[in-house]
């Protein structure tokens, strides 16, 4: 059966200063390196989304441009947060153009999260509040700022140019200075395919099982804190599963182990979302049962 997807629409304006006509390789460059971007933010907003951009108008004084970004989703539940997935990835776009604006083409001297906003914080100790979500895709996702940069890259060729807005609700929401040009095609924060360093801790838990795996070796899951997936690597206590000699294990029943963590850092030593990692290293003692436990049919 076909999906049926609903739709999200955010209108905003690219005003390229100066001219107005345009170099047919800015104008491409411009808007090809926004697809990138967008399509980058799509995912990370619903994996299932995808997007369209759309050239509603063209205007003249500089060389304006009006955008229409269509997000096209599978509406699970209708709610005020799907129905406005295009105005709020619009919004990350905006976001990303003040961040690395904000940078003067240096690395960050420090960022610090708080729940769901971030403060950038540049070389010259000027702060910047964004939502967290928005900085850690401009941190984390190299392709982010390879676009930014390949925008401005041209822009400096272009001697037509004066600055560069960005219109949002119809209102102007970042400007670029030419003499900001050079330092927007920057790079300014180094990425590696292995994050630099890795938080390590080994606790003592007792760990509610969700889901386990009876016979074979993939991840069982927890409830620790929060829905989790470890990997058991106690060999010899998962042969007495396989072999049908432990065979109280239910959803509900929790199992003491001892639970390395893993989670990645990035370069300023915030915790990388969604990347922990939990290894269930030994068994600890006999499965813990609750004071009612349900009915179960006998597998072995």
């Amino acid at each position: 059966m076909e999906a049926k997807f609903n739709e999200s629409i955010s209108n905003f304006s690219f005003e390229f200063l100066g001219d107005e006509g345009i170099y047919a390789d800015t104008l491409s460059q411009t808007i090809n390196n926004i697809v990138d971007i967008l399509q980058i933010l799509t995912i990370k907003k619903d994996p299932d989304a995808f997007f369209k951009l759309k050239i509603t108008r063209f205007r003249q004084n500089s060389f304006d441009i009006d955008l229409m970004a269509i997000i096209k989703y599978i509406p699970n539940l209708i709610n005020k947060e799907n129905l406005e997935i295009a105005g709020s990835i619009i919004a990350s776009l905006v976001g990303i153009f003040e961040i690395k604006k904000h940078l003067k083409g240096e690395r960050p001297k420090e960022i610090k999260y708080d729940g769901d906003t971030a403060k950038v914080i540049n070389k010259d100790g000027e702060i910047l509040i964004k939502d967290s979500d928005t900085v850690n895709i401009f941190v984390q996702e190299n392709k982010i700022e390879n676009s930014i940069v390949n925008i401005f890259n041209v822009l400096k060729q272009d001697d037509l140019r004066e600055s560069l807005r960005i219109y949002k609700d119809n209102e102007i929401a970042v400007t670029i200075e030419k003499e900001e040009y050079d330092n927007m095609s920057k790079k300014v924060i180094e990425r590696k395919d292995a994050p630099a360093n890795v938080f390590t801790n080994i606790v003592n838990a007792e760990l509610l099982l969700k889901k386990p795996d009876l016979l074979g070796d993939s991840q069982w899951g927890f409830i620790y804190n929060k829905s989790i997936y470890a990997t058991i690597k106690d060999e010899a206590w998962l042969k007495k599963v396989h072999q049908g000699l432990i065979r109280n294990l239910y959803a509900g029943v929790k199992i003491p182990v001892k639970l390395l963590i893993e989670i990645e850092l990035d370069e300023f030593h915030n915790p990388i979302k969604d990347s922990d990692k939990y290894t269930v290293l030994e068994v600890t003692g006999d499965i813990i049962e609750p004071d009612n436990p349900p009915p179960q049919i006998n597998m072995f």
